[in-house]
């Protein structure tokens, strides 16, 4: 897998991310674009790329969410761990050359990154492991929250897996990702 690539892309969402963030709100739910480039990599490249490129991507999407809350760092990026673990499973199975591939795994990867997310962020709040309640966390609502941007992310990276599919030949995949 090509790094300088990596760093590009992942530098492009993340801006783009940034600079499209108040569009967003027309539906409430703002797309999660660096899971949609974690999705594209978790189908392409090998194990040990990928956990590396989640943990990278987990940790982007950590200090953007700091911008708008209070919170963590780490939880997104153990999430984004999960959700490439959980597309170094699934990938052999699916078709992985399909913009609606990327557009469906994106929405299964996400729950698990949402999931484990949530419940680092229920447990931050646990008084008896020492540690002070999260003001106004709720889980439920981040669950119900996060489950509309997976939904709105999902239909944001049917196009924007065609492009990330026709940037392959940039990457340097050397044939399919083992597991």
């Amino acid at each position: 897998m090509n790094w300088l690539t990596f760093a590009i892309l992942a530098y492009l969402g993340y801006a783009l991310q940034i600079l499209l963030g108040p569009v967003w709100p027309i539906t409430g739910h703002e797309p999660m674009v660096l899971l949609i480039l974690l999705v594209f990599i978790g189908l392409q490249a090998p194990a040990m790329a990928v956990a590396w490129s989640a943990l990278a991507l987990g940790l982007l999407t950590d200090i953007l969410l700091q911008q708008h809350t209070v919170g963590l760092i780490g939880p997104w990026a153990l999430g984004f761990l999960a959700a490439g673990y959980a597309l170094v499973q699934l990938r052999n199975l699916l078709f992985r050359d399909s913009m609606f591939t990327i557009g469906i795994m994106t929405l299964i990867a996400g729950f698990f990154a949402l999931l484990v997310a949530t419940t680092l962020h229920a447990f931050r709040g646990i008084p008896l492991l020492g540690n002070e309640p999260m003001v106004g966390f709720k889980a439920y609502e981040q669950l119900y929250h996060g489950f509309f941007t997976l939904l709105n992310t999902a239909i944001v990276a049917i196009p924007l897996g065609y492009a990330l599919l026709k940037t392959r030949p940039l990457w340097g995949f050397s044939g399919r990702g083992s597991r």
